[in-house]
């Protein structure tokens, strides 16, 4: 059983008299499909597992949709973006997050969700669990929800994007459920007004001791898909009801700018491809990927405080080269308006100077101008031109000066 619940839930608990007779898995279906406008295919075949049979599930789930070789390259990316100082398990951080909060989990791959023996009963938390992972097999029915199709990998703009829709649309159905079928529902209605924490009450990972302990990106990173992409859902909803949210199923947002921003999800507004033309010599390209606006907003927060800083955000993409034990990391950015790229310019400037104790000094090949510097954590460029930023990190000083004394700032 889950360790603990947050208030919301503990609510719950004390009402559970009111709940009517305990409702089968057959009732949820049929209630769901009710509440969603969307009746299933078929019927999900429930299978009731131990705890841990379920904890040897999600790690097998996790090791065939996040090898190893992903995870570390990913890892090496997160610390020498600076998203964390310090070295990083994400498949660990990933694993323990699923087994922590897991009371059901659907198996895309067998097409069967798999409930914790606990949960034979079904009682009003249960139900939303369940709730949860029937939505999850509705997607997979429809849409194919949940085929992490492999690269790219959790630290991408257009995974999160993708995740947070279908994070957001599940957990969105559970809330939408429980105004139906509950009698104590959720006040999805309010959603506006509830911070971030609050939120979090609604969530399948609501418990998850990583979470409560976490700090900066790791707590940023897990909260998105459920936070945001609850809001997202929400708004689609207010459009036009389930039908818009259905649809969207069909055509999911391609970056989390959609998703922050649904009116550019509405409008078909998509993120500009972005070129990386310089290639260091002798080095082979270890990962690469894009950031997007909500990753570059926790990448330059300050005292865990979210800020939309990246609004604006029109594309990126970044590189992460390696030769031996030496890297050369570059990372380019499109803005819809150069007010734009000049103010995340400027943070950007801040958070390369506080996070690497570098001070930035002015420098001119020809008629391009830039920002270097260097310190013990490394060698660090840094120059916009119109509405384009290039920031290039690396611990090989001959291959920069050359980078820099080319002057082809691409």
């Amino acid at each position: 059983m889950r360790k603990f619940l947050p208030p919301i839930l503990w609510l719950c608990l004390l009402c559970l008299s009111l709940y009517p007779q305990s409702p089968s898995v057959q009732d949820l279906q049929k209630q769901l499909a009710f509440v969603g406008k969307l009746p299933f295919k078929h019927d999900v075949t429930i299978r009731y597992v131990s705890r841990p049979e379920l904890d040897q599930y999600v790690e097998r789930i996790v090791d065939h949709d996040y090898p190893d070789g992903l995870a570390e390259r990913e890892n090496l990316f997160v610390r020498l973006m600076g998203f964390e100082r310090e070295p990083v398990d994400l498949k660990a951080i990933k694993i323990k997050l699923l087994r922590e909060s897991a009371g059901g989990f659907y198996n895309w791959q067998a097409g069967e969700l798999l409930v914790l023996s606990d949960y034979g009963d079904l009682n009003m938390i249960s139900a939303l669990a369940v709730v949860h992972e029937l939505r999850r097999a509705m997607q997979d029915q429809y849409f194919g929800g949940g085929r992490k199709t492999g690269e790219p990998g959790d630290i991408d703009d257009r995974n999160l994007a993708a995740k947070a829709a279908l994070e957001g649309d599940a957990t969105f159905a559970m809330v939408q459920y429980s105004r139906e079928f509950s009698s104590i529902p959720l006040a999805v209605d309010l959603l506006t007004s509830y911070n971030s924490d609050a939120l979090m009450s609604f969530t399948p990972i609501s418990n998850s001791t990583i979470l409560h302990r976490a700090t900066g990106f790791i707590k940023y990173f897990l909260m998105m898909p459920y936070i945001e992409g609850l809001k997202y859902i929400d708004v689609l909803f207010k459009k036009k009801k389930w039908k818009e949210v259905n649809r969207a199923m069909t055509a999911m947002p391609v970056s989390s700018e959609q998703v922050l921003h649904p009116e550019k999800y509405l409008k078909k507004e998509l993120p500009v491809r972005v070129l990386i033309q310089y290639k260091p010599e002798g080095y082979r390209l270890y990962h690469s990927g894009v950031l997007g606006e909500y990753f570059a907003n926790i990448l330059v927060m300050e005292e865990d405080c979210y800020v939309d800083h990246a609004i604006g955000w029109g594309g990126d993409t970044f590189e992460l080269h390696q030769s031996g034990d030496s890297y050369f990391l570059v990372y380019k950015s499109v803005w819809d308006h150069q007010k734009y790229a000049s103010y995340f310019f400027f943070v950007m400037k801040r958070f390369v100077e506080h996070t690497f104790k570098v001070q930035l000094k002015t420098g001119q090949v020809g008629q391009a101008g830039f920002l270097a510097g260097q310190s013990g954590e490394g060698y660090f460029f840094l120059t916009r031109e119109n509405d384009k930023i290039l920031y290039v990190r690396s611990n090989d000083r001959v291959q920069i000066n050359k980078f820099i004394s080319g002057g082809f700032y691409d």
